[in-house]
């Protein structure tokens, strides 16, 4: 058979606590329960994919367990010299074939053009 819904209001018990600034209003919450029948209905109604252990990921540079992630580069690295040397690979990207057209590129190639020591 089909799962029965069900749903009620679910009633905060923090009458008694001290209002916070800002929750002059409260807004009534919802929960809904999904009762199976049996187990056959419940798997067919709510297929489980396999979870999944996402994989060390391992430096680049050092070849070392990753505990950072780079935003810039989408990179993991190990420690703060293989981060340095990530980004000195792609700041000398950025030289070599950074879109000159891009007026924040430009600038930024122009600033470390007088910056560079």
């Amino acid at each position: 058979g089909r799962p029965e819904l069900e749903t009620d209001e679910a009633e905060d018990i923090d009458d008694q606590k001290p209002k916070m600034k800002g929750d002059s209003k409260k807004q009534p919450q919802e929960r809904t329960l999904i009762c199976f029948s049996d187990e056959a209905t419940m798997k067919q109604n709510m297929p489980q994919k396999g979870v999944r252990v996402p994989g060390v990921k391992i430096c680049p540079v050092t070849r070392l367990p990753a505990k950072y992630f780079d935003p810039v580069t989408q990179l993991p690295y190990a420690n703060l010299q293989a981060f340095k040397i990530i980004r000195e690979a792609y700041y000398q990207q950025l030289e070599a074939k950074g879109d000159r057209s891009d007026p924040e590129i430009l600038a930024w190639l122009e600033w470390r053009a007088k910056n560079k020591s």
